[in-house]
């Protein structure tokens, strides 16, 4: 019988979020339903050995090289069978069991494609993602959003930060840090475009989506996310960023 909720995990040297992330999974998520595949990217940092020592429940697909966020997750699509499919990054963290929430949510709504909750900070602040497509004055805006009122400004558009969210509400863009989307939908896509090595290929991933069904803000439920912006912080990390920028408005272009 086909398994009703799988889930992919791509990690790369990240020994220690994957262990609070897979040990919040296990107090608050029900795995009764649950198939979880773990994508290890040629990690140096005995990843491997920490997961298949202390969650031997995980399925373990070891990469021979870093494939990258899109191309990890794809992995998994010709061994999935489930109903729906969870796109999880390490740096979650789980207080409570949204999976089944978001589920739940998209069997009362099968025109829904992908949902994704409430993501907060550590200290329980709600993170302000983007909501709307990707266009160049939103990106340029969230790398002076510290220095300029503009940009602020722009940012808040961009995340729809000043909207109350109160009820499920549709949205251009979910996060890739942690959504659920039908595995019909995942496989009719055929995954992410592993054109984007990282960054942009869940804005890609979303606006195809929504082509098949809606994209939806769930705000009913919530997983803490540990994020870094990297992007702000490492050179190479800015550089992959701006060429999968590149690659997303050459792409968008192409379309009618």
């Amino acid at each position: 019988m086909p398994t009703t909720i799988s889930a992919s995990v791509v990690t790369y040297n990240n020994a220690d979020q994957i262990t609070r992330m897979l040990a919040s999974l296990e107090a608050y998520v029900d795995r009764s339903k649950l198939v979880l595949y773990l994508v290890d990217n040629a990690s140096t940092d005995n990843t491997l050995a920490i997961v298949r020592d202390s969650f031997p429940w995980v399925k373990v697909i070891a990469c021979e090289k870093n494939v990258g966020f899109g191309a990890g997750n794809n992995t998994v699509l010709s061994l999935i069978e489930s109903r729906y499919h969870v796109c999880i990054n390490p740096d979650i963290e789980f207080t409570q069991d949204s999976i089944s929430a978001l589920v739940a949510y998209l069997d009362a709504n099968p025109d829904v494609a992908i949902a994704t909750p409430r993501i907060l900070n550590p200290d329980g602040s709600e993170q302000k993602l983007p909501k709307l497509r990707p266009r160049l004055n939103y990106l340029l805006a969230r790398r002076f959003e510290k220095h300029s009122k503009r940009a602020r400004q722009l940012c808040r558009a961009y995340t729809r930060a000043d909207e109350p969210f109160s009820q499920a509400t549709d949205i251009e863009v979910a996060t890739g840090c942690f959504f659920v989307i039908r595995t019909a939908t995942f496989k009719a896509l055929r995954g992410f475009d592993q054109r984007f090595f990282l960054y942009f290929e869940d804005a890609d991933l979303s606006l195809r989506a929504g082509s098949l069904g809606r994209v939806v803000f769930f705000p009913h439920t919530e997983v803490v996310h540990y994020y870094e912006r990297a992007a702000t912080k490492s050179l190479r990390a800015f550089a992959i960023q701006i060429a999968s920028m590149l690659k997303f408005f050459k792409k968008s272009r192409r379309k009618p």
